[in-house]
């Protein structure tokens, strides 16, 4: 039975809280996202489960088949990093962000973002599989490294055009864009407040240079 025969029902959390998806790129502060969220108390989950299956090709899975999207992630309260990249594929799985609303339409939704300049140097030079996510790109996707730098680009763009596109035209969602370069994280305390109490003592932007994040 394919997914346009059964509509999908609006899927409620079962934690006592709605969900938080951060629906920026990695490299944008994903992993100090993620540590914040958990020191916080929430069940937070980064790229994958520990030891087990990683969230974008599992999404894009579950969309192909007809499951709900988060299936095999229900459990978590929060997620950030929905990049996948191997055998010739290149996965960002934040671009799902419509199907993750209509599943999940009470959630927050956080585009985290920086300048996009910086963004791309920080991709550039990731260490990836004991190689730069530029050159692992390179790889994977038989691009040269101006190919992988546009279509980065191109992403990026259109990403940062369409999702608050999306959200100004539904009014009572909970979204806002947080620049992890330039806003106070008082600002994404403010925003989580009414269901989330942030831990914001020792905020810190982690992993600027080589780690995923």
């Amino acid at each position: 039975m394919s997914s346009q025969e059964v509509p999908k029902p609006k899927i409620q959390s079962p934690m006592s809280r709605p969900k938080i998806f951060f629906i920026g790129f990695n490299r944008c502060g994903t992993t100090s996202l993620h540590r914040l969220m958990a020191r916080s108390g929430a069940n937070s989950v980064h790229y994958r489960i520990r030891r087990g299956p990683k969230m974008a090709p599992r999404m894009f899975s579950n969309l192909s088949v007809g499951l709900p999207i988060m299936a095999g992630f229900e459990q978590f309260e929060t997620y950030s990093d929905f990049n996948y990249m191997a055998a010739g594929m290149l996965l960002e799985a934040q671009t799902l962000y419509p199907a993750l609303y209509e599943e999940y339409p009470d959630s927050y939704f956080v585009l985290n973002t920086r300048n996009r300049e910086k963004w791309l140097a920080s991709r550039t030079h990731f260490a990836v599989r004991e190689a730069t996510m530029l050159s692992y790109a390179q790889e994977v996707l038989d691009m040269s490294e101006p190919e992988v730098l546009a279509l980065w680009t191109r992403q990026w763009d259109t990403h940062h055009s369409d999702v608050p596109a999306f959200f100004a035209a539904r009014p009572k969602a909970r979204f806002m864009i947080f620049d992890i370069e330039s806003q106070p994280i008082g600002d994404l305390d403010s925003f989580l407040a009414a269901d989330y109490t942030l831990q914001t003592e020792d905020w810190k932007w982690r992993n600027k240079g080589t780690h995923r994040g």
